[in-house]
């Protein structure tokens, strides 16, 4: 894929931020999906470029939060950025982690004229299985002010493949990431979370419509991103989205495969709500 600029974030599982800028030029990248790191650069690795990039260290500036907790293996990051047309930002992950929740906020827009908003480009969550590593890209077509937020986890099961890669909506690429291990969400499974429903919630609805949206997004070819989009709606609509977000890490980190798909969701939905 073109682009005129390149910024790889590395966030660095010893609590290190790293990033790496290389300014106006003529690039084409590619993510290394089936490879260990050999003679690739190691610096923006599995990101792969082609081209004369000359890529400069940049210190970590005061708009970025990197938080990292080993005790329940998680971390938290936070960013804004001001980007031009025809950027690729790279959010690398660190080693053997995968996404919890992703979002985004636009930046306030001075109120001048009738523009209406557009989306900037797109995202694409990325993985490498071999070494373990999810990268976060954003494709930039049009001059933009936003902020990125992403909390992530150890992945204790198998990691995902390249078959999880996904250019969707962040929730689902995030619901997609932990599908692999789980075959179906039982009723008893749900009952687990009863604190994080709404009272006289039916499970066994419930129960359907987050296997429906596994089925969904298990899927190799089209996925319906509508049909997945309307069914999270009816979940937002009998989850409790005031339930802690940190003993929700607490069960996700505890549970089983099925039980980090339910939580990974309700996690999702509260980052929606």
């Amino acid at each position: 894929m073109f682009t005129k600029y390149i910024l790889v974030q590395r966030l660095n599982e010893n609590r290190r931020f790293e990033q790496y800028f290389s300014g106006v030029g003529e690039y084409v990248w590619h993510h290394i999906t089936r490879k260990e790191i050999d003679s690739d650069d190691t610096r923006i690795f599995p990101i792969s470029i082609s081209g004369n990039y000359n890529f400069q260290s940049v210190p970590q500036g005061r708009e970025t939060t990197y938080i990292v907790d080993p005790n329940r293996k998680t971390f938290k990051y936070t960013e804004n950025y001001s980007v031009q047309e025809g950027f690729m930002i790279a959010v690398r992950m660190p080693k053997g982690y995968i996404p919890l929740t992703l979002g985004f906020g636009e930046r306030v827009k001075l109120p001048f004229g009738d523009e209406k908003s557009v989306s900037p480009g797109y995202i694409e969550v990325l993985y490498n299985q071999i070494e373990k590593i999810c990268t976060v890209v954003f494709t930039i077509n049009n001059q933009t002010n936003f902020q990125f937020n992403c909390t992530g986890c150890v992945c204790e099961g198998n990691y995902p493949t390249s078959l999880n890669n996904y250019s969707g909506t962040p929730i689902n690429a995030v619901i997609k990431a932990h599908t692999n291990d789980v075959k179906a969400i039982t009723n008893k499974d749900l009952e687990i979370f009863s604190e994080y429903f709404l009272e006289n919630t039916d499970f066994e609805d419930t129960a359907l419509l987050i296997n429906n949206i596994k089925g969904i997004l298990d899927e190799e070819n089209h996925i319906d991103e509508e049909k997945v989009h309307n069914y999270l709606n009816k979940l937002l609509g009998v989850i409790n989205t005031s339930s802690s977000f940190v003993t929700l890490i607490d069960s996700y980190n505890s549970g089983n495969s099925a039980h980090k798909l339910i939580a990974a969701i309700l996690l999702g939905l509260q980052n929606m709500g």
